[in-house]
């Protein structure tokens, strides 16, 4: 183990920040932190030994959702008059140009196809995600932007078992173990330097890549260990244990290939850790019952990231029997959200704040996600 953990830290030095898969809605609710949790749908994503806790069957028959932040309105106000005045910048006001020079873009689609099932210590789901992030950055003479492009299409399947009893770890404890296997698919569409007009090109243009996009596939897994002792929980994941490489393919609007030797990226090994305690019900089951503490910090192996982005808090309550109170601290940002537990049909509504700069405070973009699953 301590040559395994020597070996990823080695490793962390060389990766930049990358996007990755997105945080289940469920869980960004609750500050982003799951690892030692066992009681959400999106823990699929999470830990890999829930595969081991959750003994009942399950199936996750598609969902539907989406986000974006509040910019997203000054954009299409400034796009909206552009396009009645020929594109003409000279054409802006004060305001619209301060709009434009500040502007920090999100925009997702959730689903449809979350088709899964769990049960008998296996699992199985097909996801799909699209996202676009685009960021404004300043420039002697006029702003220009960053944008990334997303379109997530895979599956993960995974299995977990119950440890058999060791002799160190405390009575009533038990410990239990997982593996996950995903198969990515991803379409992707990165350009750091885009100007004003080319911008406005894109936003015309969204979804047909008139200048090539990349494709890649990818498989990956990731090994957790969740230790529950009473109403305490500990989680450990190691994600992408053996790199998840992608090896990209450039293709243009009509899927014919331009280039076959763009490059590899490479996600390398990371840790996360968490813990988490069922507090209970506070006054009454039916006021506010089933109180559960989260604390994560995750990929601890890469010492150049901010102590602060990789923090994770959250709590997580019930009322009235099917409406969930959720709060918590993501990267240094609150977090809010509600969420419906219907017998068939699972709502989670998150607002929180995505840090797109090195520190909190940086570069924050406060988004607001909703997500609706059918579940039985």
């Amino acid at each position: 183990m301590k040559w395994f953990l020597v070996w990823v830290g080695m490793f962390s030095s060389l990766w930049a920040v990358e996007w990755k898969l997105r945080l289940p809605t469920d869980v960004l609710a609750t500050g982003g932190a799951g690892v030692a949790a066992e009681d959400k749908t999106g823990l699929l994503f999470m830990n890999p030994a829930v595969y081991a806790v959750r003994g009942e069957r399950r199936f996750l028959l598609g969902t539907g959702g989406g986000g974006a932040n509040l910019s997203l309105v000054d954009m299409y106000e400034v796009y909206q008059h552009l396009s009645k005045n020929a594109y003409d910048l000279a054409t802006l006001s004060s305001d619209q140009w301060k709009k434009l020079s500040s502007l920090a873009l999100y925009a997702s689609v959730i689903g449809p196809f979350y088709l899964g099932y769990l049960g008998n210590n296996v699992g199985m789901v097909l996801f799909n995600d699209f996202r676009t992030f685009v960021k404004q950055k300043a420039s002697p003479i006029l702003p220009y932007f960053e944008w990334a492009s997303y379109l997530d299409m895979g599956i993960q399947m995974g299995a977990g078992f119950s440890v058999p009893d060791i002799g160190i770890l405390p009575r009533h404890g038990r410990l239990y173990a997982g593996i996950a296997i995903k198969i990515l698919n991803r379409l992707q569409y990165v350009n750091p330097r885009l100007s004003v007009l080319e911008l406005i090109d894109k936003v015309n243009a969204l979804f047909s890549f008139q200048d090539g996009f990349l494709m890649g596939q990818a498989i990956g897994s990731d090994v957790g260990l969740l230790y529950k002792q009473d109403k305490w929980r500990v989680g450990f994941v190691v994600r992408d244990w053996f790199t998840t490489s992608f090896q990209w393919v450039k293709y243009d609007a009509h899927f014919k290939v331009v280039s076959n030797e763009v490059g590899i990226t490479t996600w390398w090994p990371s840790l996360d850790v968490g813990v988490s305690y069922q507090l209970g019900s506070i006054f009454s089951q039916y006021f506010v019952g089933n109180v559960a503490l989260y604390a994560d910090m995750v990929n601890i192996t890469d010492w150049r990231e901010n102590g602060w982005l990789k923090t994770r808090f959250g709590v997580e309550g019930r009322m009235i029997g099917f409406l969930l109170l959720r709060a918590g601290l993501y990267k240094g940002y609150p977090t809010l959200g509600v969420g419906l537990d219907f017998p068939f049909v699972k709502t989670h509504i998150t607002y929180y704040t995505e840090e797109l700069g090195t520190i909190p405070g940086a570069s924050p973009l406060p988004i607001l996600v909703g997500e609706v699953q059918c579940v039985f």
